[in-house]
């Protein structure tokens, strides 16, 4: 009986362990939280929610709590940092490459693993990772990849007599000027369309910048725009905008085929779709960027995806952007690169170019790799959009004539340097603060 009694109770626990043991695994699962930008309902989306359901086919102890944003990219920022004031920081975030110092020098991001930083270098275009860069570390992935070029209208030209295109600042400024005028009033054609907006102008401005020989941060690292290389970029842009007027924000005006030539990036290419009254695809050609005195100037910028410092999971969380890198769920492509064909981003491999769903576009998307040499990002300070959004209140003050070139350098280098104590001193520094 005694045997009988001992046999009983080890059944009985057995069971027991037999019959809880699930419940167990199910309260152990590990929760990441991903906040992937776009709200579930959107195509950018679905990208992120293959690669979640894929991810946890083969890691059945891992499941993911998803955030998006509805309110737009700035107050993407915001949403992130209102979370990380609550404790409800994401593991896993998609961040403009531009914010990346406002998150590190709040102490939110993990540098990547020396290990999948080497291992996922190997198959990258070294540009598409200096966005998500900051003082040496490696913080992100690229998601989008965008990198400017030179786009023109072929039929236009041709039609104007035009049959080589300039290959400096100087010969495409004259060339675009004599164009727009010899059109009347009522058929007027655009000279050259470049990119509005606070991060249009600071495209503008960068690629400028290195065409030129200018910076607005000096060796120490502190904003100077109040200098002679800078005085002449601020009188360059006046004089093709405010004087001249052969140059536009008109990037839809191009699309529509009412522009000679546009400062474009790889999106650029549904501007044209012919859904939209634009102009033959065949009409449309991609080249490099023009040269200035210093040599030749082009912009790159994008998005990645990136992990929490504090993340509880944060080994996991890796182990989830490397398979987001690296695995591949869209015919052929991985969830990264699935995501860049839907947002009309640069494909950020060799290996990526020559999947199907890029080489139906390969020989326009070549013309812009070709240009990846020559591009920079925006000088990698906190603050991007308030940046941003100054130095495009004086260039539009500078090219409207309102304030002389001069004093729209002094108010922008004013305000810069109040932009830059603000985020150093360690306040909050989210927009719409």
């Amino acid at each position: 009986m005694h045997a009988r009694y001992h046999l009983s109770v080890y059944v009985f626990w057995m069971f027991v362990i037999l019959f809880f043991l699930p419940l167990q695994s199910s309260a152990e699962k590990i929760n990441i939280t991903f906040a992937g930008r776009y709200p579930l309902s959107t195509v950018q989306a679905t990208a992120w929610q293959k690669g979640m359901e894929e991810y946890t086919k083969f890691n059945t102890n891992t499941e993911f709590n998803y955030i998006g944003e509805n309110l737009g990219t700035t107050h993407w920022m915001e949403t992130l940092f209102v979370n990380a004031v609550a404790g409800t920081f994401p593991d896993v975030l998609h961040i403009y490459n531009q914010w990346v110092p406002d998150f590190v020098v709040q102490g939110l991001l993990d540098p990547i693993p020396a290990a999948l930083l080497e291992e996922v270098k190997l198959d990258l275009y070294p540009q598409s990772l200096d966005g998500a860069e900051y003082q040496g570390k490696q913080y992100g992935l690229p998601t989008e990849f965008q990198v400017s070029a030179l786009m023109y209208n072929k039929t236009l030209l041709d039609e104007a007599g035009v049959k080589t295109i300039p290959v400096t600042w100087e010969d495409l400024a004259g060339l675009a000027k004599r164009l727009v005028g010899t059109k009347p009033p009522e058929a007027k054609i655009g000279g050259m369309a470049f990119n509005g907006g606070g991060w249009g102008w600071t495209a503008t401005w960068v690629i400028l910048s290195k065409a030129y020989g200018a910076s607005y941060v000096d060796d120490a690292g502190q904003i100077a725009f109040d200098n002679a290389a800078n005085r002449k970029i601020m009188n360059i842009i006046t004089k093709w905008f405010g004087l001249d007027k052969w140059a536009n924000v008109d990037g839809a005006g191009f699309g529509k085929g009412n522009v000679y030539f546009g400062l474009s990036y790889p999106w650029w290419l549904s501007v044209y779709n012919p859904n939209i009254n634009s102009p033959r695809r065949d009409s449309i050609e991609v080249t490099k960027m023009p040269a200035g005195a210093y040599g030749t100037g082009g912009h790159q910028y994008g998005w990645s995806i990136c992990v929490s410092r504090f993340s509880k999971n944060k080994a996991e969380a890796w182990r989830f952007v490397e398979w987001l890198a690296s695995r591949p769920q869209f015919e052929g492509l991985t969830a990264l690169g699935h995501y860049r064909s839907l947002v009309g981003s640069l494909p950020t491999s060799r290996r990526e170019i020559s999947n199907p769903i890029f080489a139906k576009n390969v020989a326009y998307l070549n013309r812009f790799i070709e240009n990846l040499p020559y591009a920079v990002t925006e000088a990698k300070l906190p603050l991007a959009d308030r940046r941003q959004n100054t130095l495009a209140t004086e260039v539009q003050a500078a090219v409207s004539l309102k304030k002389t070139p001069e004093q729209a350098l002094t108010d922008m280098e004013v305000i810069m340097k109040s932009l830059m104590t603000d985020a150093m001193s360690g306040q909050t520094i989210w927009p719409g603060r």
